[in-house]
């Protein structure tokens, strides 16, 4: 049972915490709905983000489990209808049991997990949802009770089934499915989840981001390298009407291959195609060519753009939001970038403040990392006031990314219950 007050100076730790504690039975339980790992833990994330904006709602704390339940399983709906498809599960079947006791040693180990896999799909709903949670979550029968909101007796009753089902294949096979497919607690989860400030200028950053949501206008934001301007951005977009359509992103900062990503290429459907209906995030690393703003200048002006892919012109429904950590200004005054182009964000543009001048979010920042990057089993370590001091008098020129891979650093190297300043990169303790 989850017990936390969502005010004060705890509420960033009882967050991280809620975090590592729910994490895999939100990725078990989309996964459970939609069959698809990748697919479940990018909900996961969704449904996190979507529970810390509205979490004041939650009168009673003691209720998250259940809430935050419905917040996973509506997501998965909704990434359902959006397909517009749903999951068919396959029926009991020998393409699911090998026969002979033996035959499973044969099995090359990634078709065996094939086999898991196909196991869970042919389970009842109600059990393949307790049965990944256990099984693979590795959570207790009590936890999974909580979580589903049913008795521990029901828990008992759909495992004792799912296992006869199961036992072709073993819990041997569900745990080597869960060693190689789990959702692992890295960064790229955690900093999906929350923007984590308590500057007053930070604080704004997220008050703006909620409300450019509530129009369809397109976005700038701007900031140094790893300032989180992806997060801004996924923030702007979970409080937007668009919000049931995953935000779509350009890989990577290529100058190169930004044109193909968008507009497409012989080889390469746009992705201006797969954000239909939704937001696509355009990370400007390098200042753009001129033929390449013309066309984003048409897209904004008129919606309109070719198709490189199927060589025709198409018409697009898309929120675009462009992440920079350029001044465009100066680019427009040095006759590098077009300023009807930047015209089109000027009403709407967030300018995300550098770590180095809200050094005051520091503590909290390294809790929220310390907490859910710390291994499962492990003791999370303490910060030494040295090592606090230390983290306080760095400039960070990596901002917010550079804070979280130095606690990954002092978490490799820290073999206590206390960090100390030399468990930190020497660049950071030694400045």
């Amino acid at each position: 049972m989850v017990r936390v007050c969502w005010d004060g100076p705890d509420a960033d730790r009882a967050f991280a915490e809620i975090v590592r504690r729910f994490q895999d039975m939100a990725v078990g339980t989309a996964y459970a709905v939609v069959g698809d790992w990748q697919r479940a833990q990018d909900i996961a994330q969704e449904a996190f983000l979507e529970a810390w904006l509205h979490i004041q709602r939650l009168e009673n704390p003691a209720a998250f489990a259940g809430w935050f339940r419905r917040i996973v399983v509506g997501k998965c709906h909704r990434e359902l209808r959006r397909r517009e498809a749903r999951v068919v599960w396959a029926p009991d079947s020998d393409i699911i049991i090998c026969p002979g006791p033996t035959a499973d040693l044969a099995v090359h180990a990634a078709e065996q997990r094939d086999i898991v896999s196909h196991a869970l799909r042919a389970l009842p709903d109600d059990e393949r949802l307790v049965a990944v949670l256990h099984y693979i979550g590795g959570h207790t029968y009590a936890d999974v009770a909580a979580f589903v909101g049913i008795p521990v007796t029901t828990v008992d009753h759909r495992l004792r089934r799912s296992r006869k089902r199961l036992r072709r294949v073993g819990t041997k096979g569900l745990q080597e499915l869960l060693a190689s497919q789990r959702l692992s607690r890295n960064g790229g989860f955690g900093m999906s989840v929350r923007f984590i400030t308590q500057h007053p200028e930070t604080v704004r950053i997220v008050e703006d981001a909620k409300r450019l949501g509530e129009t369809d206008a397109p976005v700038l934001v701007v900031g140094e390298e790893g300032t989180g301007k992806v997060v801004v951005a996924r923030l702007i977009h979970e409080n937007s009407p668009r919000r049931d359509i995953p935000l779509t992103q350009t890989r990577g900062l290529d100058v190169d291959t930004f044109e193909e990503q968008v507009f497409g290429s012989a080889v390469e459907n746009p992705l201006l195609r797969e954000a239909e209906g939704g937001a696509l995030a355009l990370d400007f690393g390098q200042c753009l060519p001129r033929p390449l703003q013309t066309r984003l200048l048409r897209l904004l002006r008129s919606g309109e753009y070719h198709d490189d892919s199927i060589g025709e012109e198409r018409r697009a429904d898309v929120r675009v939001m462009a992440l920079t950590k350029r001044a465009l200004e100066e680019d427009v005054r040095a006759g590098a970038f077009d300023p009807e182009l930047l015209a089109y964000f000027e009403q709407s543009t967030v300018r995300v403040t550098a770590l180095r001048d809200r050094p005051g979010d520091i503590p909290a920042l390294t809790d929220h990392f310390l907490g859910t990057r710390t291994p499962e089993g492990r003791t999370v370590p303490a910060l030494a006031p040295e090592t606090m001091e230390a983290l306080l008098h760095h400039s960070w020129p990596e901002n917010v990314r550079g804070l979280m891979n130095a606690m990954d650093h002092a978490l490799a190297v820290c073999n206590g219950v206390t960090s100390l300043p030399d468990h930190l990169p020497k660049h950071v303790w030694a400045a």
